[in-house]
């Protein structure tokens, strides 16, 4: 790919991304405005409950592909490409099945309220048509055909649901949550299937069951249970923050966790952005063993990312009761747990790339033990704190778990790379 097409490439992708954000920002002020906050937080729980279960049943084998099925196809291994679509779909299978039945007991026990158990029910039956969804994607990114890999999920499936949410407002439906729960069901499922349609024979599809090759599993999966432990820290952190405040919290204040959780994604999107377009240098100066031109690199993504991530905290100081107020009063509460996300954003940007760092220099697996870490820290924090403490309880969990994740990360590049890639390593160093 020339320079030119991978500038226009990424430039699609990021402005999907960004695009899609604000799609699903209208969305979310639109819903706040119509629905009480206990129904916008089933809505958040949905939501959230659909995109960390789909992790759970393709995340790692999705991340794996990335990297993996671009070369296969460049081998032309028509039969092991058709061998790893069958180990997706499998674990597809198997870990519905799993979920499903520990629902099923959930619900027969009476251990959580109608209220969480329908998002959850949704977020389930969502799921696979979600991973799915972003394993075709993949796909589509590894035959170099860009457009499909991000427009169907990060523009087409928002712009149409809150198409969806404006014909409710018009014929009166715009209180209620259910219609709201089935618009977002449906959509997935038409999206998924869409994009599928469009792949000219290269999606997953039902036939490939019958290519499972045990060997070729055993050999492939400890990787990619690997990398979904990553992807559980990396990419489904603020959905474990949301489904553990449906859990803890009352469902008026888990309103507002959600509400702050998405506005915090926002800037998670501009400092995985800002990574993104300087990886490719620092992996070819890494690879060339150039360490002058990888901590020219470092610097000035680490200086802008740390930067843009600092003025959004100062932006939540100064202005985020007045950004919370477009959702509505109820949610300017939020304010001070706003602020600490975002804290908790600043850490992340302070750790700067050693996660790359790690991954470049072949220990991509190791960094799952970190992720661990960090989700066994969220969760017992969150567990202490937010019964004591309220809604700032849950921020605090979300500290101590950035914390934790970029300390250990930081560590495990120091003794195995032999240098980090953070903005305090390279002050002191370079």
């Amino acid at each position: 790919m020339t320079l030119k097409k991978m500038i226009a490439a990424l430039a699609g992708y990021v402005g999907a991304r960004f695009f899609g954000a604000g799609l699903g920002l209208i969305t979310q002020i639109v819903l706040a405005r119509a629905l009480m906050p206990a129904d916008v937080t089933q809505f958040f729980i949905a939501v959230s409950a659909s995109a960390f279960m789909s992790l759970l049943m393709s995340g790692g084998e999705t991340q794996l592909a990335s990297t993996h099925l671009p070369k296969l196809y460049v081998l032309k291994e028509r039969k092991a490409i058709r061998a790893f679509h069958a180990l997706v779909l499998r674990h597809t299978a198997l870990v519905f099945a799993v979920l499903a039945a520990l629902l099923l007991a959930v619900w027969s026990l009476r251990l959580l309220p109608q209220a969480v158990m329908v998002p959850l029910a949704v977020g389930l039956l969502t799921a696979p048509f979600s991973g799915i969804m972003r394993y075709n994607s993949m796909i589509a990114n590894s035959l170099r055909w860009f457009p499909l890999s991000y427009i169907p999920d990060f523009i087409v499936r928002p712009l149409l649901f809150l198409l969806a949410i404006l014909v409710f407002f018009a014929i009166g439906w715009d209180d209620n949550v259910y219609a709201v729960l089935a618009a977002f069901s449906l959509l997935v499922v038409i999206v998924g299937v869409g994009l599928s349609a469009m792949m000219q024979g290269e999606s997953l599809r039902m036939g490939n069951w019958r290519d499972y090759r045990p060997l070729y599993a055993r050999a492939v999966r400890p990787r990619s249970i690997a990398l979904l432990l990553v992807s559980l820290a990396s990419f489904a952190f603020a959905d474990v923050v949301m489904l553990l405040a449906g859990v803890l919290y009352t469902a008026e204040d888990a309103a507002v966790v959600g509400v702050v959780t998405r506005l915090t994604a926002i800037a998670g999107i501009v400092l995985q952005a800002g990574q993104l377009f300087v990886l490719p240098d620092f992996t070819a100066a890494m690879k060339q063993r150039d360490a002058q031109s990888a901590n020219s690199v470092l610097w000035r993504m680490n200086s802008l990312t740390v930067l843009m991530a600092l003025a959004a905290l100062l932006g939540a100081i100064l202005l985020g009761r007045f950004a919370l107020s477009f959702f509505g009063s109820h949610y300017e509460q939020g304010t001070m747990l706003l602020v600490l996300f975002l804290a908790g954003q600043s850490i992340r940007a302070m750790g700067g790339m050693n996660q790359n760092l790690l991954a470049i220099e072949g220990h991509q697996v190791r960094t799952a033990l970190p992720c661990v870490v960090a989700l066994a820290v969220l969760v017992l924090a969150a567990i202490v704190l937010a019964p004591a403490m309220g809604l700032i309880g849950i921020g605090y969990a979300v500290i101590a778990a950035e914390v934790s994740w970029v300390l250990f990360l930081a560590s495990q590049a120091n003794s195995l790379c032999g240098r980090r890639a953070d903005l305090l390593w390279l002050a002191r160093n370079a």
